[in-house]
């Protein structure tokens, strides 16, 4: 162990002294909090160094079992430096500052008070790395600088940060599971042992099922209907209808609940007002027509429209109490004359929805129309820097 921990020594002097000067060699004053981070973990980070390098001199065989757990850190903070911010930083570009000046202001607006950056990267499928938890990244196809109808995917992704600001959010829908299945194997009529048995495993396996992972994706399109409305509601169901599959299919293997499970969770979280609303009864129509596939059996036991009801209604209590000021999506509906017309005052939410409108009711005229869109936001954009 003595030679192995002397190597790692060693071998941190360099990495660290390389990632140092990358960090000294940036030079963008759009990110100065988030290059500041990267210095003072850089500092932590050698602070640890030096705490194996005591160990190593002190020579002391129980005190050498206190080296793994800084090594793990350490390695884990140098994985995170060079794989995930110096390559986005190094990589940025004008189109991925744009889309960071239009997402700042749009997480502020839905409630994330403790993001002070974002840094962009568009090279991979919508995802979000919140490593350090204030200076999320966030992952975007390229294309997301030239076409706004996947850009409701962001609030998904948004949601993941707020899932992960609050612990208990995790811990309050773990409750909602762990209640409802308890209450389930108590609403039992006369049966065998044996089917009672298999009864109960199969509720056990639900209570696995819902573990944390899924619970935070189940959260983050509550979250995401929450904020951008029926845009996002439309987004679950594009999503789910662009690849084959049965969207009831539940996959042990897949972090997401089936899709099904989702596009009715988005919909369970919209206002009451939007019920009627012509967007959303397409959207709806569209669904009822388009889905198909065998309904599994074990799908209504692990997604249980009860289920999802609690877990929806839990989800949207934790956001109004642990983040009072995001705004929940509630413009009346807007018909297409208003969804053609875009104003530079229009929240991004808000040209969202009027995109889904355009796009849904008069496809032909929506290439012109997110060609202005993108002509407004550029210029936002421009006018944040």
């Amino acid at each position: 162990m003595w030679n192995y921990l002397s190597s790692k020594i060693a071998e941190y002097s360099s990495i660290l002294e390389w990632i140092e000067h990358e960090i000294t060699e940036l030079n963008g004053k759009e990110h100065d909090h988030l290059i500041g981070c990267l210095r003072d973990r850089i500092r932590e980070l050698r602070i640890s160094q030096k705490l194996l390098q005591t160990i190593l001199s002190v020579g002391d065989g129980g005190l050498v079992r206190r080296a793994p757990p800084i090594i793990h850190s350490i390695e884990f903070w140098i994985y995170v430096l060079t794989q995930g911010y110096l390559p986005g930083l190094k990589r940025e570009k004008r189109e991925d500052l744009f889309l960071r000046n239009l997402l700042l202001p749009t997480a502020k607006r839905c409630g994330l008070s403790w993001v002070r950056d974002i840094l962009v990267r568009l090279d991979g499928p919508y995802a979000i790395s919140s490593w350090i938890n204030e200076i999320p990244i966030l992952f975007a196809p390229p294309q997301q600088t030239a076409c706004v109808s996947d850009m409701t995917a962001v609030y998904h992704e948004l949601g993941h940060s707020v899932f992960r600001q609050f612990r208990e959010i995790g811990d309050s829908l773990a409750l909602v599971v762990s209640k409802y299945f308890s209450e389930l194997k108590q609403k039992v009529g006369p049966m065998t042992p044996e089917k009672r048995a298999e009864r109960n495993r199969a509720i056990n396996e639900a209570v696995d099922y819902w573990e944390e992972g899924r619970l935070n994706e189940i959260f983050s399109d509550v979250y995401a209907a929450f904020v951008c409305g029926p845009a996002y509601y439309f987004h679950c169901v594009d999503t789910a209808m662009r690849w084959s599959g049965n969207p009831f299919r539940i996959s042990l293997t897949d972090i997401h609940p089936p899709a099904a499970a989702r596009v009715y969770a988005c919909y369970r979280t919209m206002l009451p007002t939007y019920e009627n609303e012509e967007t959303m009864l397409l959207v709806q129509r569209i669904w009822n027509e388009c889905v198909g596939g065998e309904r599994p059996s074990d799908f209504d036991t692990k997604c249980a429209n009860a289920l999802i009801d609690e877990l929806t209604d839990a989800s949207i209590r934790s956001i109004e109490r642990l983040t009072p000021a995001t705004q929940r999506y509630s413009k009346p509906s807007m018909g297409l004359l208003e969804s053609k017309e875009i104003l530079s005052s229009d929240p991004l939410e808000i040209i969202l929805n009027k995109g889904a409108t355009v796009l849904l009711n008069e496809p032909e005229y929506y290439p012109e129309w997110e060609r202005s869109v993108f002509i407004m936001l550029q210029r936002r954009s421009g006018s944040a820097n």
